[in-house]
């Protein structure tokens, strides 16, 4: 299983998409009058995807962090008589009167006011390096950058971190990443545990600098080692990955729970994951259930997302469809997809919620429009029921289609039924045969039915009663009763095999345990 570890800085950290893939309304086989295919009305089904091996599960760095600085207003020294500078302040226009009991920011305005320069010489460097902050924080980042290479021409590390920053985002000067790198290792190479993370995390993204995950590994260590809990939580990720470093899930355990204990939300996630999928630790739902709220509450909506999926499933907890919804809620409003995905799940299913087929399209539809196949799949099965939204097959095949490019089986398999009938798209047997050989062959147990029935018959493809035995096989193994009761008829009838009547009715006493009809008629027959 694929993990979702993740990493962090500040402000610009990608999110892996857990793996709450869910799915409803698949087409199944019905042989009663040996119809190839049926759509169940709207029968909805929970199943979890297999995670894609590009979609990792725990989260990694991609940001930049900037020095704590004091809140403190800094005590900075003016030049008197001397030259004066220009500065953004708000102000509320003299036009609004009378004091309004309550600020409106829409009644101020941005206005340039001049004011005395500051007098670096005579200036603590420690206030002015909070006034380089208040600074950045107002915008006057021309301002920020002088006081900024004022004091980094003196080597003050801090001041070389945030200078660096600002060559990384474009403050006050072009942006250009390879200065940011040399800022930041001027700060690291004088101890500086941010400017090391930074520097890190430059190496481990390779930007400024030649990617080398080795180098990121050795200064990610130096800045850990000074307990700065995001280089904990990457140095975990690193050794998590084997990435610059022998995989070590010892070592990532124990620098996730440095991180973790310290607060850090992402390591808290990272280490709730980890013992969710029993990823170098012997899985612990109830350790999960300790690390994932940590996280949660600080506002992480993966960890949101993940603890409603463990709610809703009863992982390590009571089933809970009221606390798994405000979990779901919580991540979906931040635009977590897989959360969006599993909301509109519950609006369909009624699931906490009376059952609202358009809210639950809505969610589908926000979580299909960032590209998740999941909702993607849900999405087309709306269309294709006409649950929530008019009854369209083309806009089904079209969702499908998005859903199948990315792997998603059960759109594959829905796929190849439209194709075999037509629906939305014009008929294609050769396409029907060839999505339901992709969905087959990960184990969709409808699109081995279905293809093994084309086999069987000759339908679209050449007769080939070895390959229907083949795919009626795989399904019936996975317990689908239409495959067992057809695997039964070709034992009987020796297509394929040789004639077995023994064999013949342990399939159908399988199939008939299911109540498949056909099946308890088979057995019936003297």
């Amino acid at each position: 299983m694929n993990s979702p570890i993740k990493t962090m800085g500040n402000g610009i950290t990608p999110r892996a998409t857990p793996l709450n893939n869910i799915y409803i309304a698949q087409t199944y086989k019905q042989s009663t009058d040996m119809k190839r295919f049926i759509f169940i009305l709207f029968s909805l089904l929970l199943i979890t995807s297999v995670a894609m091996a590009q979609n990792k599960r725990i989260k990694r760095p991609t940001s930049l962090q900037n020095a704590a600085v004091s809140k403190a207003k800094p005590k900075v020294a003016r030049k008197q008589g001397g030259g004066t500078r220009k500065v953004k302040q708000w102000k509320k226009p003299v036009s609004v009167q009378p004091e309004p009991a309550t600020i409106n920011l829409n009644d101020y305005v941005e206005v340039e006011t001049e004011e005395p320069a500051i007098d670096f010489e005579n200036t603590d460097p420690a206030d002015l390096l909070l006034q380089g902050a208040v600074e950045l924080d107002q915008g006057n980042y021309e301002e920020a950058i002088e006081i900024y290479k004022y004091l980094a021409d003196k080597g003050q590390p801090q001041a070389l971190n945030e200078l660096g920053l600002c060559y990384y985002f474009g403050y006050g000067v072009p942006q250009n990443y390879a200065q940011a790198a040399e800022c930041f290792r001027q700060s690291a190479n004088q101890g500086n545990a941010v400017g090391q993370y930074n520097l890190g995390l430059m190496y481990h993204n390779g930007d400024g600098v030649m990617q080398d995950n080795n180098q990121a590994v050795d200064w990610y260590n130096k800045s850990a080692q000074q307990g700065n809990s995001d280089a904990q939580n990457n140095l975990g990720y690193m050794y998590n990955f084997g990435y610059g470093v022998t995989q070590d899930f010892n070592q990532a355990l124990y620098w996730y729970t440095q991180s973790a204990q310290q607060g850090n939300s992402v390591a808290q996630y990272n280490l709730g994951w980890m013992y969710y999928s029993g990823e170098g630790v012997p899985q612990d739902y109830a350790k999960a259930l300790e690390w994932y709220p940590k996280s949660a509450q600080q506002g992480d909506a993966d960890a949101q997302n993940r603890l409603g999926w463990m709610f809703q499933n009863g992982y390590g907890i009571t089933p809970d469809y009221y606390q798994a919804r405000e979990w779901f809620q919580k991540a979906a409003n931040q635009g977590n997809a897989s959360a969006q995905n599993s909301l509109g799940l519950m609006y369909a299913k009624g699931q906490s919620v009376a059952r609202d087929y358009t809210e639950a399209v809505s969610w589908f539809r926000k979580s299909a429009d960032q590209g998740f196949a999941a909702g993607q799949y849900n999405l087309g099965n709306m269309y294709l029921n006409g649950a929530g939204v008019p009854q369209d097959y083309s806009s089904a095949a079209q969702w499908f289609h998005k859903a199948a490019a990315q792997g998603n089986a059960s759109a594959q398999s829905d796929l190849g039924y439209l194709y075999e009938n037509g629906l939305g798209v014009g008929q294609d047997l050769a396409a029907a045969a060839q999505w339901f050989q992709r969905a087959a062959d990960q184990g969709n147990v409808n699109a081995q039915c279905n293809l093994a029935d084309m086999y069987h018959t000759g339908y679209g493809v050449i007769k080939d009663f070895g390959k229907a035995l083949e795919l009626y096989s795989k399904a019936a193994e996975q317990g689908n009763p239409t495959a067992q009761y057809m695997l039964g008829t070709m034992y009987l009838n020796g297509e394929g095999v040789k004639k077995n009547k023994k064999e013949a009715k342990l399939w159908f006493q399988k199939a008939a345990d299911q109540g498949y009809q056909d099946a308890i008629n088979a057995l019936n027959k003297k």
